[in-house]
């Protein structure tokens, strides 16, 4: 019987110091975390994106849950951590004959030991260290995983390095204040410094003289859309900067077929309704769109239609690219 006493006490004592490790280590994990706003941990990311997306997770859980799960099994971790995510700050990088690229930064509270010890049993996942920091890799997914402490998590489907250096020490965006202050009213704000479809390397180039008579120059600068969330949805407002008046009168009523025309190859419902509900106006040099309702099954594949050159489609996107700065 003093034997069995003994044992206990002794295992008792073992699980007392493991649990005080483990509170050292979490305490010490919280410790280290650095204090920053929203707009400067966006500084993580990569500067060249083409588009930046920051989302309270706790309203749109469902919606995030629904597009990890269609993006197949490597996911699976990731959806539970995104149980656990506060703020979800996303780069998406779009290039011509090349993989889309993503990065993200989630906040939030997770059991960063108990992750890393359970990626690290799944022969899948493979851990490795670089100069500032370890991460795990899923080779088939390439997927990365980076937990540096119990209030962040990193992932990226590419250079991993390079968000970890950043991590310590972000670079700053250069982001105007509006999309600051709508990342800090709306659910969702997606800010595209640049239009997927040849913005950045078409802009140099000079438009024929056929091209010229036939087409406007749109001149767009960034374009930004910020979501709210509603019982059945979204209702999303965007802006969209330009060179001068004379391209966001021209751009505003290209905004309006590309609307209607998004509309109609989706095949929403009640489209005359929703296009009532919408207004497409100048503002000097940008445009204003207002009123835009989506459910949640309409808001990605809204998305995924921006990442393609936007509602205007793919000739109106290129003409934008032509048009910059101008």
């Amino acid at each position: 019987m003093k034997s069995l006493f003994a044992t206990a006490r002794v295992v008792l004592r073992l699980s007392a110091r493991f649990l005080w490790a483990v509170g050292l280590l979490l305490l010490a994990s919280c410790a280290t975390v650095p204090q920053r706003s929203a707009l400067e941990w966006m500084g993580v990311l990569p500067g060249d994106a083409t588009m930046y997306i920051s989302v309270l997770v706790p309203q749109s859980a469902d919606l995030i849950r629904k597009t990890l799960k269609e993006s197949g099994p490597a996911y699976n971790d990731v959806i539970t951590l995104s149980d656990m995510t506060k703020r979800l700050l996303v780069s998406v990088s779009v290039q011509k004959d090349a993989p889309l690229r993503f990065a993200a930064v989630a906040l939030g509270g997770y059991p960063s030991l108990l992750i890393g010890v359970s990626l690290s049993g799944k022969k899948e996942w493979k851990q490795i260290s670089v100069q500032d920091g370890n991460y795990y890799l899923w080779n088939k997914a390439n997927l990365q995983l980076s937990i540096p402490n119990g209030s962040i998590i990193l992932a990226a489907n590419g250079d991993m390095p390079a968000l970890l250096s950043r991590y310590k020490t972000p670079v700053p965006l250069p982001i105007p204040p509006e999309v600051a202050d709508d990342m800090a009213k709306s659910d969702i704000v997606l800010y595209m410094p640049q239009l997927p479809g040849g913005i950045g390397e078409a802009s140099n180039d000079q438009p024929s003289a056929e091209e010229s008579n036939d087409r406007p120059h749109l001149g767009v600068r960034e374009v930004w859309v910020d979501a709210v969330k509603t019982k059945d949805g979204y209702v999303l407002g965007a802006t969209v900067n330009t060179g001068n008046e004379k391209q966001a009168n021209a751009l505003s009523f290209v905004l309006r077929v590309g609307i209607i025309a998004w509309m109609k190859s989706t095949n929403v419902p009640d489209v005359v309704a929703r296009l009532r509900a919408i207004t497409v106006s100048p503002d000097g040099a940008s445009v204003r769109v207002k009123g835009v309702a989506v459910s949640d099954k309409e808001i990605v594949p809204l998305i995924v239609t921006l990442l393609n050159g936007g509602p205007a489609g793919g000739n109106a996107g290129a003409e934008v690219g032509r048009g910059q700065g101008s």
